[in-house]
């Protein structure tokens, strides 16, 4: 006759050990489990699942095939002659007022350019293969512009004034030069030349011109003081370059 409660407790615990070793995915153990009346049951030997490859991805946390990396974007790199140029506007060339024009622009004179047949305002006289010159602007009292240019420019005698004939003109040689001419304003009687220091330093001086080259253009200012009496009646500028005559301009 079988022992009824033995036999189901021996059915539970084989059952218990069969769900156990389901629950544990690819491990199952098992031991010898004591029953009430001291005899052991055996449920079963121990056995262990060799690891498969998603078990060994899953635990290292390794990306599976199923991952696409994204692309990387190439990184654009700017150098100094792809740089894209700035849309702000630049600042303006600033100028000096006071300075001279360096542009000759005006009729060829039909004038002799002698003292009775002097060159008139505006016109241009050429000086053949050596320069092209103008009077391009006068001023018949430069006083207060002279003074301002800088302090320590001495006034102009009593009852004188400065004043300031701008010239401007163009290379007609080869070979390098400077602009170096004689020069005085003449009121037909007297005349009168620059001197040290005379007007003392001025916008544009002549004496700052470089060495120009054939077809360079330059513009220069010239000072000197004059008796107002002198200024009234009417002057004459003339310029002499080296081994050359004297060419002569009306200022109004």
């Amino acid at each position: 006759m079988i022992d009824r409660p033995r036999f189901l407790l021996a059915a539970a615990l084989l059952g218990l050990a069969a769900c156990g070793s389901g629950a544990g995915g690819n491990t199952s153990s098992a031991g010898t489990v004591s029953s009430p009346n001291g005899s052991s049951v055996d449920s079963g030997a121990t056995t262990t699942a060799p690891p498969t490859d998603t078990d060994l991805d899953a635990a290292d946390g390794a990306v599976t095939d199923d991952t696409v990396d994204e692309p990387t974007e190439p990184v654009a790199v700017s150098t100094g002659d792809s740089a894209v140029p700035s849309t702000e506007p630049s600042e303006p060339p600033v100028t000096d007022p006071d300075a001279p024009a360096s542009t000759v622009d005006g009729p060829a004179t039909d004038d002799a350019a002698t003292d009775e047949d002097p060159v008139g305002p505006g016109e241009v006289a050429e000086i053949p293969d050596r320069w092209e010159l103008q009077v391009t602007s006068v001023n018949l009292d430069a006083d207060e512009l002279v003074a301002s240019f800088d302090p320590v420019n001495p006034p102009p005698p009593p009852g004188s004034h400065y004043v300031l004939v701008a010239i401007a003109g163009t290379y007609l040689g080869q070979d390098a030069a400077q602009p170096v001419f004689d020069w005085a304003l003449s009121d037909g009687t007297n005349e009168f030349t620059p001197s040290i220091p005379g007007c003392g330093l001025v916008p544009g001086s002549l004496f700052d011109i470089e060495a120009l080259q054939a077809n360079d253009s330059f513009g220069a200012n010239l000072c000197v003081a004059v008796p107002a009496a002198s200024i009234e009646s009417g002057l004459e500028l003339f310029l002499k370059p080296l081994d050359d005559r004297a060419w002569y301009f009306t200022l109004e």
